[in-house]
């Protein structure tokens, strides 16, 4: 996680990515698994 914004006082990552794992458990980054962008965040 990173790439971090503030909503409203509270500071939460806007980027989120998970890799496959490879051999003694490193992330392979040509295995990109998950990717989640957040953008306009809110609370209310």
């Amino acid at each position: 996680m990173h790439d971090y914004v503030e909503a409203d006082g509270i500071r939460l990552p806007s980027r989120r990515r998970a890799y496959l794992r490879g051999t003694e458990f490193r992330p392979s980054l040509d295995a990109l698994l998950v990717s989640i962008d957040i953008s306009d965040v809110r609370f209310s």
